[in-house]
């Protein structure tokens, strides 16, 4: 009987240790030695994994590793909240803070995602942080219900006509959509009369005065976690740069 309690209490500690959280802070940490060493911290992304910064997409290996490159020499990265989807893909919010002080900070989200046993970043986002003029979320709040509210009225072109930029994108599944007519193009699912979402916010960033990170649930037909990163535009109108969605 001993025995088989034993065998029992060992797949027992097992289990509890394959749902531990992957340690995202010390895999940071090897990718900021990486590219602070001018090493290629593109090794560190999917096989289709991409970074977005100052509103462009970079998906090449190269490309990736280039716009690293320009980055300022990172002291420390710290994540401010991990959102888990399931045990293969996850969300980290947080910034790395740059050696040179007088430089700031860069506000990061990254999507990591275990491919073949290795986790590695789906997608990063990389913004300075330059708050001047501190603003609530209830503007996000607003721009989300019309997204929502758009969608379940069954009007995606109204929707991304409204409420993306023009350049905006959408990735999913690896592949990049870019602009309103591709955009248009994919949700075009929108249309079907038993369709319907519910947005609900988990974290929402303020990153500048014109930008912010906004990460949460949906519900539609399953659950799922998005990203969505809002820019306050010229006529005063929070739009979508980005929308990503595991």
């Amino acid at each position: 009987m001993k025995k088989y309690l034993a065998i029992l209490i060992f797949f027992l500690i097992i289990a509890c240790h394959s749902e531990e959280r992957p340690s995202f802070e010390n895999l940071q940490t090897d990718f900021v030695a990486t590219i602070n060493q001018n090493k290629k911290g593109a090794d560190y992304y999917c096989r289709q994994g991409a970074l977005f910064v100052q509103h462009k997409i970079y998906k090449s290996r190269d490309s990736i590793h280039e716009q690293l490159q320009e980055l300022p020499i990172i002291d420390t990265s710290f994540s401010s909240t991990i959102i888990k989807h399931d045990s293969s893909n996850y969300f980290d919010v947080g910034y790395y803070q740059l050696k040179d002080t007088t430089l700031g900070k860069l506000a990061y989200m990254v999507a990591w995602k275990e491919e073949k046993g290795i986790w590695c970043k789906e997608l990063e986002v990389l913004y300075p942080i330059k708050i001047t003029n501190k603003i609530g979320t209830q503007a996000i709040d607003a721009a989300r219900q019309h997204w929502e509210d758009w969608s379940n009225e069954h009007q995606p072109d109204a929707l991304i006509e409204r409420l993306y930029d023009t350049n905006g994108v959408y990735l999913n599944d690896g592949y990049i959509y870019k602009g309103r007519k591709a955009i248009q193009t994919k949700y075009s699912y929108m249309l079907k009369e038993q369709w319907h979402i519910r947005l609900s916010s988990i974290q929402t960033v303020q990153v500048s005065d014109s930008l912010f990170y906004d990460v949460g649930q949906y519900v539609s037909s399953g659950k799922g976690h998005y990203f969505i990163l809002w820019q306050l535009q010229s006529d005063s109108t929070w739009r979508v740069l980005l929308d990503f969605n595991f």
